[in-house]
């Protein structure tokens, strides 16, 4: 879970630099649940407390269940398996 920490605040620090307020309902929701957390970064820091954060977020289903609140049922659909719910994944 880690890796995806990660790439959640890679997205995050993405999204900073063009426009959060261009963001669809769900993402918007789901970076505002990671900023509330850990800050832009601006400046050189130790990143090993935001991974936590943003790992503790996605562990706990923070993240999925405040987007799952704003948007409905998050689906991951496949060619060979039914539909999957993503918490199933973490």
């Amino acid at each position: 879970m880690n890796v995806i920490a990660i790439e959640i605040l890679s997205a995050c620090q993405a999204i900073d630099f063009k426009d959060p307020a261009l963001l669809g309902k769900g993402t918007k929701v789901a970076y505002s649940i990671v900023r509330e957390k850990v800050t832009k970064l601006t400046d050189d820091r130790v990143m090993y407390k935001d991974i936590n954060a943003v790992y503790d977020l996605v562990k706990s289903h923070a993240i999925i269940d405040a987007v799952e609140e704003a948007i409905g049922t998050l689906k991951i659909e496949s060619n060979r398996y039914s539909v999957i719910r993503l918490r199933f994944l973490f």
